[in-house]
């Protein structure tokens, strides 16, 4: 999984080799701020970045609507490192000027390179925020497929890592909708797979809570020696009636979910050396009360990864189901 996240996110800074944007004739401006321009432009040819770069903005404040000064703002700042910065401005030429395509390159390029510097530096709500910015620049897809995809995959992991399940699941079918890369794809299959597990396991969880609450009590009435026999049989299979009652429940919520299934085994199809998918799968039937199925799923990611430091865990789960499977 490392190595095929390192292609998605490989990034290279472009810094200089832009030129400033020829004054746009379609806008008129005022004389000073023309004036300011001519100066701008001047510093800028003579590598004084910080005096182009103030200049400049001074245009951006006295004409908001000017393109040309944002893109250019964009252009010194990105020469100066400043790619957040330039970022910004690139897209505030973009916004007043979308069907130039020199204001589109230079978005789509600082975008693109700030989302996977910020993926490769763990920081995940930048990562995310770059990408869906770059993946809302009209015409991505059918422009530059390559940025498209990258940004859809760093977006969808970023997603998973900030917890956000529902934007994960929506990023990653709209990637498995045009990725033609079956290893990509088996890696996007298991993260809509997984984040939609994750959800399941929020709806569930006060239902497990639930069960084990009452199994507690269960076993405290079971061991007390003050209750009477037949007395304590009445409330054990009382207990027994609610606890299956709860259980029947998770078991129909988990069910309506049942395409965690499809992606979970689609995905386990092509990379079968997923541990997580082999988890999320074995835990799922046990939410749909397919114990069988659990305990298969469980042994076979056992006998799979027989390294794993969660051994001794997969193997208590197993004996659990199986204790419980037989009703001990």
């Amino acid at each position: 999984m490392k190595k095929a996240l390192i292609l998605f996110v490989a990034c290279t800074l472009f810094l200089g080799g832009l030129s400033l944007f020829a004054a746009d004739k379609d806008q008129k401006i005022s004389k000073d701020a023309e004036k300011i321009m001519k100066e701008a432009d001047k510093a800028f040819k003579a590598k004084e970045f910080d005096k182009a770069l103030e200049l400049f903005k001074q245009v951006t404040t006295m004409e908001p609507n000017y393109a040309s000064a944002w893109y250019d703002v964009a252009v010194v700042c990105q020469n100066q490192g400043k790619l957040a910065e330039a970022a910004e401005s690139a897209e505030k030429a973009f916004q007043l000027k979308p069907d130039n395509p020199k204001f589109k390159e230079i978005l789509v390029k600082d975008l693109d390179y700030l989302g996977k510097k910020a993926f490769q530096d763990k920081e995940a709500e930048k990562a995310y925020g770059y990408m869906k910015r770059l993946l809302a620049v009209p015409g991505m897809e059918t422009e530059n497929p390559g940025f498209y995809l990258s940004a859809l995959y760093i977006a969808g992991v970023s997603a998973v890592q900030l917890e956000k399940a529902p934007e994960a699941v929506e990023i990653f079918k709209t990637f498995l909708g045009v990725s033609k890369d079956p290893q990509f794809n088996a890696l996007a299959e298991f993260f809509v797979g997984h984040s939609l597990f994750l959800e399941l396991e929020k709806e569930v969880k006060p239902m497990k809570d639930e069960i084990q609450k009452m199994g507690d009590e269960r076993n405290a009435k079971a061991a007390d020696p003050t209750i009477k026999q037949a007395q304590k049989d009445t409330l054990l299979a009382d207990y027994d009636k609610k606890i299956s009652g709860v259980k029947a429940k998770m078991g129909e919520t988990a069910k309506a979910k049942g395409e965690i299934v499809t992606y979970l085994e689609k995905s386990l199809s092509v990379k079968a050396d997923n541990e997580d998918a082999f988890v999320d799968l074995g835990n799922y039937y046990y939410y749909a009360n397919d114990l069988d199925k659990s305990i298969e799923t469980y042994n076979k990611l056992i006998a799979a990864f027989p390294q794993s430091g969660n051994l001794s865990s997969y193997k208590s789960f197993v004996d659990s189901l199986t204790k419980e499977k037989s009703g001990k």
